[in-house]
């Protein structure tokens, strides 16, 4: 009975201890209360400080960032200061204000279709170009072209003071040679027909003759000068002549060797005054210790080293001097294991370095001949675009090359302007503007004597041919994102990717 007693003890000291306050108002309610209060209160203050914190932590990071930036900006202002004062003023800027002209300066090529082609309206300047194919293709052609247009476009610059006071000092001689009567206007009558020029009256003619004296003089003072290093001993002036390069502005060398070849373009290229340099050919650069040689030695890439060390010297000062270098290159057959067994696969000459230098690569291919009954007065050449940093590659245009003449502009404006509707063909007969002409010499004649048809021709073409690609772009954008497109994986060689792409 006692041990249950002593068990049961708790169960009554719980039974009967006293129940909780039913007034709020105790004292003992208003403790607890308070200490619920205060625990509540530390709570949000710690919230509150915790806030405080993270918010002043922040602000500081900020402050630390930007301060950060200060001090990277002021360090690389320092490192800018010192590369200028060590290397010069252009040794190091930004890029916006090192390229102020957001068009790549160029050099027509004389093909009105080719220059369409390279996107950029010719061949860049400040950079190599290479043009290579076989034999008979109108590579020295097309090079004299380049030529040629580039003198043309030093002609066409802006008068300045020095061209019309030569003028003026022109003009005056042959009006101290005429009478005097005609000096002093005593013959002529003060109509509309005399024109006061520079101070004094004088007749349509005379304002013609002085116009005609000051494009003489700007064509005279802005003409382009340009080199022909002849590599090949082989160039033919008069044909230069009917392109239409001007002789009294081409320098004209034939080396000895490679070396004195590439030491001369050097020396041009840094003089800053030659438009256009042109190496005719790669293949003819010889180096002079082959030259010292017997015949028969073997020389292992000794011109590929050659060209490799003079292209890494060209580089910088083509781009300073606005140059285009345009090196004429031949090819040779080579055995390939990857073609086939005994397939034949072209490659250039001088190694592989003016492959990564060019910017543009021109791949020229004679396709036919052009008669005239049975005599054959030209060629039909194909031009392949190979490469391109400046605009999409892999493009191809034919050219007509008239014997004796160059490259054929007209032809090339009448085959666009058939394939653009803007001239129409029926049979032998062609029509354009109202105009019927029988053959293609007739319009082709037409267009040689009328050269403002031949520019509005031209106008009309490059309209057409922009806003086919705009439509072509706008059709590329509009094509189904859920329809797959399949892309096929071609040869990858610079000789065979048009061949694969054909194919």
């Amino acid at each position: 009975m006692a041990r249950v007693l002593r068990r049961a003890q708790p169960l009554i000291r719980r039974l009967l201890r006293p129940p909780p306050p039913l007034f709020p108002d105790s004292p003992s309610s208003t403790s607890a209360l308070g200490c619920c209060n205060q625990r509540i209160s530390h709570m949000v203050q710690s919230q509150s400080m915790s806030t405080e914190g993270r918010e002043q932590s922040k602000a500081e990071e900020d402050g630390c960032s930007e301060k950060n930036i200060k001090q990277k900006d002021f360090a690389l202002q320092q490192a800018l200061d010192q590369i200028t004062s060590a290397f010069g003023e252009e040794s190091i800027m930004w890029l916006s204000q090192s390229y102020g002209r957001k068009e790549v300066p160029c050099v027509s090529t004389g093909s009105f279709a080719l220059d369409i082609a390279l996107g950029i309206g010719g061949l860049p300047k400040g950079r190599v170009v290479e043009i290579y194919g076989p034999e008979a293709s109108g590579k020295t052609t097309l090079a004299l072209h380049v030529i040629a247009e580039a003198q043309k476009s030093g002609a066409r610059t802006q008068v300045t003071g020095a061209c019309l006071a030569a003028a003026v000092a022109h003009v005056a001689d042959l009006l101290l040679t005429a009478s005097l009567a005609v000096v002093n206007n005593l013959c002529l009558p003060h109509d509309d027909t005399t024109i006061t020029t520079l101070g004094f009256r004088a007749p349509r003619q005379l304002q013609q003759l002085f116009l005609t004296v000051l494009v003489q003089q700007a064509m005279h003072a802005h003409s382009r000068y340009c080199a022909f290093i002849d590599a090949e001993h082989a160039l033919d002036p008069s044909l230069a002549e009917s392109i239409g390069v001007k002789s009294e502005r081409l320098l004209l060398s034939q080396p000895d060797c490679g070396e004195q070849a590439l030491g001369l373009a050097d020396i041009l290229i840094r003089s800053g005054s030659i438009d256009v340099v042109v190496v005719d050919s790669v293949a003819a650069l010889v180096p002079k210790t082959e030259l010292d040689g017997e015949m028969g030695d073997a020389h292992v890439a000794l011109q590929a080293r050659l060209m490799s060390q003079a292209l890494r010297k060209l580089s910088h000062s083509l781009s300073r001097s606005r140059t285009l270098l345009l090196f004429v290159n031949q090819v040779r057959s080579k055995l390939s294991s990857f073609s086939g067994f005994g397939a034949p696969a072209e490659v250039t000459c001088g190694g592989n370095a003016l492959k990564f230098y060019a910017s543009v690569r021109l791949n020229t291919k004679r396709i036919g001949l052009i008669t005239k009954g049975e005599e054959v007065v030209g060629t039909q050449i194909q031009v392949r675009i190979v490469k391109n940093k400046h605009a999409p590659p892999f493009k191809t245009v034919q050219l007509e090359l008239e014997f004796g003449k160059g490259l054929s502009r007209e032809s090339e404006i009448i085959d666009l302007g058939c394939k653009h509707k803007l001239i129409t063909k029926s049979g032998v007969f062609y029509h354009m503007n109202g105009k019927n002409f029988h053959g293609k010499d007739a319009i082709k004649r037409y267009l040689t004597e009328n050269r403002d048809a031949e520019e509005n021709l031209m106008v009309l073409l490059r309209e057409k041919i922009t806003q086919k690609e705009a439509r072509l772009d706008r059709d590329t954008e509009d094509i189904d994102p859920g329809r797959s497109l399949t892309e096929e994986t071609v040869s990858a060689s610079d000789e065979e990717v048009h061949d694969e792409l054909e194919a």
